[in-house]
């Protein structure tokens, strides 16, 4: 093909600018880059041409086409010779957000191969999606996807905390603001319209909590630095949750009052796909009371049912999910093993999961497949389903 280095695509141009200016260069030359930009960089095309097919699943397998390598080898040929022209450039990033239940090492070891094959000497690194510890063993660094800017609209220069994660945990009563209701009453009259038109004979109302106490965490100090203050800063980062659970609290009874829900669905991811964050009985310690708090006080307020949606392993935490007071855990993937999660706990929590998104998760999927792929999950879970 006909590789284009000229105008607002030259990359030598930009890449020297960088390099007058005394800056450190991370390369990030794909093949799959997203940055919000179409077909993740993808040409149009390539993903047009017959016989193509890019990193991707097809039906229930993992599929790339050998075709799809060949272009990705003469990417490579072009692209690789300029950065290596760059003494400054310290990391080169192959793939991003690539996140495979499977972990399917064939083709991230192929691009890792290619660009060691072609000169690059610095680091090589993906970029996960979440905290799940994906393709550590392929690459030479592992790197997590965290964004440290998340309001565009504050001023950086005035404003400290207008970045996502504090500088200093000893810092964040000055730092973190508790949020205020809103205050207008026309505020609340969509949500009230759609709550007031719900069946409740067959449907719940639901208070939704998207990021709970173990992610709101994790965002106020980012995910490195909250793990090591579990160690480290033990009492405050208690006093960090227990501020937290109390704006919860708030957030579940505005909601009670303002709109009559009668169901709690609370999000709070507590592992990767192998094992929990924190093992056990650091969890018992953080997290055990503040959730009994904050699901108690929703019982005592009139809510009816509790969910809770963790997409990560947690078997080993069923027993404080049970004490907590969680009627359903939802999201559970097959790595939880549900069959032995009903031996050991019976009727005392209910599952929602098994299903495998990752094999319905794609462009062609079909009736068949969500089929086939919901009677495996009955056919494993056993026992009676509706």
């Amino acid at each position: 093909g006909e590789y284009d280095f000229t105008g607002i695509k030259d990359v030598r141009k930009v890449m020297q600018a960088a390099k007058d200016a005394g800056l450190f260069i991370i390369a990030r030359p794909g093949p799959f880059i997203n940055a919000e930009v179409s077909g993740g960089g993808l040409p149009f095309w390539l993903l047009r041409m017959q016989g193509v097919i890019p990193r991707n699943r097809v039906g229930t397998e993992f599929k790339y086409s050998p075709k799809y390598m060949d272009y990705i080898a003469e990417w490579y040929d072009q692209i690789i010779p300029i950065i290596k022209e760059f003494d400054n450039v310290i990391l080169l990033q192959i793939e991003n957000e690539y996140a495979t239940d499977t972990m399917e090492e064939d083709y991230m070891r192929q691009l890792y191969n290619m660009v060691r094959e072609r000169g690059i000497t610095c680091p090589i690194f993906h970029n996960d999606a979440y905290f799940a510890g994906l393709w550590a063993d392929c690459l030479d660094i592992y790197a997590l996807d965290l964004y440290p800017y998340i309001n565009p609209n504050q001023n950086w220069k005035k404003d400290n905390f207008c970045f996502d994660t504090l500088d200093n945990i000893e810092d964040w009563k000055s730092l973190v603001k508790r949020p205020a209701p809103p205050a207008d009453a026309s505020y609340w009259d969509n949500a009230k319209k759609a709550a007031d038109s719900a069946d409740t004979s067959r449907q719940w109302i639901a208070a939704v909590q998207f990021q709970g106490l173990f992610e709101r965490t994790h965002s106020l100090l980012g995910m490195e630095d909250a793990m090591i203050a579990f160690y480290e800063e033990p009492e405050i980062l208690k006093d960090i949750i227990e501020f937290l659970t109390d704006v919860e609290l708030e957030y579940f009874e505005v909601l009670r009052d303002k709109l009559g829900c009668d169901a709690v669905f609370h999000h709070d991811d507590w592992g990767s796909n192998t094992n929990s964050f924190l093992p056990p009985e650091m969890f018992e310690e953080f997290y055990l009371d503040p959730y009994k708090k904050i699901y108690k006080a929703c019982r005592d307020m009139g809510y009816e049912l509790i969910v809770h949606h963790n997409d990560g392993y947690g078997a080993n935490l069923v027993s404080y999910m049970i004490d907590m007071g969680i009627d359903i855990w939802q999201g559970v993937i097959p790595g939880n093993d549900i069959p032995s999660l009903r031996e050991n706990y019976g009727d005392q929590i209910t599952y929602m999961g098994e299903i495998q998104s990752s094999v319905l998760d794609t462009p062609d999927w079909t009736d068949e497949m969500v089929a086939g792929e919901v009677k495996r999950a009955c056919e494993k879970c056993g026992g009676s389903f509706g």
